[in-house]
């Protein structure tokens, strides 16, 4: 049986500043944050099989469905509410065009951590 949470999970690399501060912006009534790193994070990513070892993507978990990358964003932005010019616009842009601009940043994130602190 996959694990039980109320609000959809989202599971980020817990390593990563600049994944540390996006999740600040999302409200922990409406979803249930998991570092990748945690035991919980963990465990939750290999019922779904995903190896936690190579988390390479945010992943969302929500009404049994699984989102990775830019369809992770996408989902997230729409269940926050308020994005809604923004998930229009992402959804129709090429999901390949999405992922690789997801991948770039992905790739940066710990130089992109580096710029924001100073």
């Amino acid at each position: 049986m996959k694990s039980d949470f109320k609000a959809p999970v989202v599971i980020y690399d817990g390593e990563c500043d600049l994944c540390n501060k996006s999740i600040c912006f999302l409200h922990p009534q409406k979803f249930t944050l998991l570092s990748g790193q945690s035991q919980v994070g963990k465990r939750v990513l290999l019922e779904y099989n995903y190896n936690p070892e190579k988390l390479a993507s945010v992943v969302l978990i929500a009404e049994e469905k699984t989102y990775e990358k830019s369809d992770a964003i996408i989902q997230i932005l729409a269940l926050m509410g308020g994005y809604g010019v923004w998930v229009t616009l992402l959804k129709f842009t090429p999901k390949r065009v999405r992922d690789k601009g997801y991948d770039i940043v992905a790739s940066n994130r710990f130089l992109i951590s580096k710029f924001l602190r100073s």
